[in-house]
């Protein structure tokens, strides 16, 4: 009774008395000064509200916010059986701007074509505690016909909730606040629907379940934030009909896309002789919650240390390991991890943003090729949402407003209310890992030093957490390109040590003649690269003219900039410094020149 006490006066904001009891706000009428006092004597809770509500009353109305549970002298199935059916509540306990009745209109004529009565609501809070959102279940008179509104926005006042999803990229879980405290070891029961998680989160101490679940029904495992579930111990009771199979498959392909991955556990619902449609809920109305820990279990991924693979060299060269394919030829390949560097407003974010659309839509950029089209995660730390939604108007216009083949998605800083996440910690990482499904073959990190922080850049140590991370995609046949600044010396800014494991880096160079008039102007030079030699390894030279990318051979570009050098008058052993090459070179040049009448 006193873990009942506690719950209620927490979920209240109770304000403790100098005798252990609290004031509350009462939630059987529309209380704006507080007037609910709650106290705890001889194990009973006891309220009074000096409004005036009785404390029948005041009972009905905590139920209906979940908040009360008829704790049963005695384990059995039937004193445990859920009592979904009384939580009807009064019309003044609801929470402001949730309507008691959900009416239907025809958007013609306005006439209303159904009404369906409150039934109960669950509150959605935050890793903090603090309430983001509710859903509400509606049925018909006859308990029948039922629909689930979720009430996430303020629309029309910041005091009351209107209908609406989360306003966020992803929505959060049913549950999610139970789990910052929940022990690492700890298995985490995900179930179809709040009332099946709420069932079992509401069950006596001793065979009390930790449940989540995501809101939205079926389909709503793609539109969920997974990433709190990272590297945890799940057990998955679907619903027991063809919806809840599919629900089964898209939680397990969240679960699994996490980084580290889920270890997950399926209950074996085939062997509880369920009804059609039943769930968790139905079973709880036959069974002795004991039961919850004898289920049958089918379990599809074991621990990281069981999955760890030792094999004999001569079994692993005769293995059928599939050939090294190229995201974008010939510089990243599938499980690649590169790097371009450049100094502020040297295009970096630019080019990029041409590389994640060549990807995804199988096309050639200056002189690269994406053999085929590719899923692309573009996270961006850097830009405003406006700022970085004019780059992509602009790169698809340039491409006859063509949208890519493949899944193109964008993590905009922008747009994410909860700050932009710092991939150096476990956190962030687990953030950007939500959003890495099955179809997206390459992560666009833009920049490093933003979404990276509270490192030293200079010291190796720091790099180590994200290390660790990016080898952790390639080992899931993730490719990952990393945008970071160039420092004073030109190359990459931080620790050499960034460089060991990257296939290949990559230096934006402004020209030595450059002038900002002049637009987006550079040399492309390969710093590093694995397997790539020859004509490929040849540094370009790019610009970027109204919608068009020119590029050409270095050595072109250099020689024409010396002509250029000539023509300003510039002395000949100013160019040598210039350019680093011999006097010989630049003589030959402008006798070139003076010959062909360019000088």
């Amino acid at each position: 009774m006193f873990d009942l006490f506690q719950k209620i006066v927490h979920e209240l904001n109770g304000r403790e008395q100098t005798d252990g009891s609290y004031i509350c706000h009462c939630v059987a009428h529309d209380d704006t000064n507080p007037s609910l006092h709650i106290s705890l004597k001889d194990n009973k809770i006891l309220f009074h509200c000096f409004a005036g509500c009785s404390q029948s009353e005041i009972i009905d109305a905590l139920r209906a916010r979940g908040l009360w549970t008829d704790l049963p002298s005695q384990k059995t199935a039937m004193s445990h059986r859920a009592n979904f059916s009384q939580h009807t509540p009064l019309k003044n306990s609801l929470p402001p701007g949730i309507p008691a009745e959900w009416i239907t209109k025809d958007k013609n004529t306005g006439k209303i074509l159904s009404k369906k009565y409150f039934k109960k609501y669950w509150t959605y809070k935050d890793e903090q505690g603090k309430i983001i959102g509710y859903v509400v279940r509606y049925e018909d008179k006859n308990g029948g016909k039922k629909e689930i509104i979720p009430f996430f926005t303020h629309k029309f006042s910041a005091s009351k909730w209107s209908a609406g999803s989360f306003p966020g990229p992803r929505r959060p879980l049913f549950g999610l606040h139970l789990l910052p405290k929940a022990p690492k070891g700890l298995t985490i029961w995900l179930v179809e629907g709040e009332k099946c998680a709420d069932v079992l989160q509401q069950l006596p101490e001793g065979v009390r379940r930790l449940a989540v679940t995501s809101q939205g029904g079926t389909r709503s495992p793609a539109y969920t934030d997974w990433s709190p579930l990272a590297g945890r111990k799940i057990r998955i009771w679907q619903d027991n009909d063809k919806a809840g199979q599919i629900y089964l498959d898209g939680v397990v392909a969240q679960l699994e896309g996490l980084m580290p991955p889920a270890i997950i556990e399926i209950v074996d619902i085939k062997k509880l002789g369920l009804g059609s449609g039943d769930d968790v809920f139905d079973f709880l109305q036959k069974h002795d919650p004991d039961e919850l820990g004898k289920l049958p279990l089918i379990q599809t991924r074991k621990t990281l240390e069981e999955q760890d693979t030792f094999i004999d060299v001569t079994d692993y060269v005769l293995m059928d390991i599939p050939d090294i394919e190229m995201i974008m030829d010939p510089w990243l390949p599938t499980q690649g991890l590169c790097m371009i560097h450049a100094k502020r407003g040297a295009g970096k974010t630019l080019i990029t943003c041409e590389i994640a659309y060549a990807v995804a839509s199988g096309i050639k950029f200056l002189n690269w090729e994406a053999p085929k089209p590719r899923g692309v995660l573009y996270v961006d730390g850097e830009m405003s949402a406006k700022e970085l939604q004019d780059r992509f108007v602009r790169v698809i216009a340039n491409h006859s407003g063509q949208a890519p083949l493949k899944k193109l998605r964008l993590y905009p800083a922008g747009l994410n209310i909860h700050g932009i996440p710092n991939i150096g910690t476990p956190e962030g990482q687990a953030r950007i890992n939500a959003g890495i499904t099955e179809d997206i073959e390459l992560i666009i990190i833009d920049s490093l030093s933003v979404l990276q922080r509270g490192c030293d850049e200079n010291k190796s140590i720091g790099w180590e957490p994200m290390q660790e991370w990016l080898l952790q995609l390639r080992g899931i046949n993730k490719a990952v390109l990393l945008i970071h600044h160039s420092g004073k010396s030109g190359d990459q800014r931080g620790a050499s040590k960034r460089e060991d494991f990257m296939n290949t880096v990559i230096s934006l160079k402004e020209h030595v003649l450059y002038s900002q008039e002049e637009g987006a102007k550079f040399e492309i030079r390969f710093e590093k690269g694995r397997n790539l030699y020859g004509p490929k390894a040849r540094s370009i030279d790019v610009e970027f003219i109204g919608t068009d990318w020119i590029f050409k051979d270095m050595k072109g570009a250099i020689r024409e900039q010396i002509i250029r050098a000539l023509k300003d008058d510039i002395s000949q052993k100013e160019i040598v410094k210039i350019f680093k090459v011999s006097q010989q070179y630049i003589s030959k040049i402008k006798k070139e020149t003076i010959f062909n009448g360019e000088l």
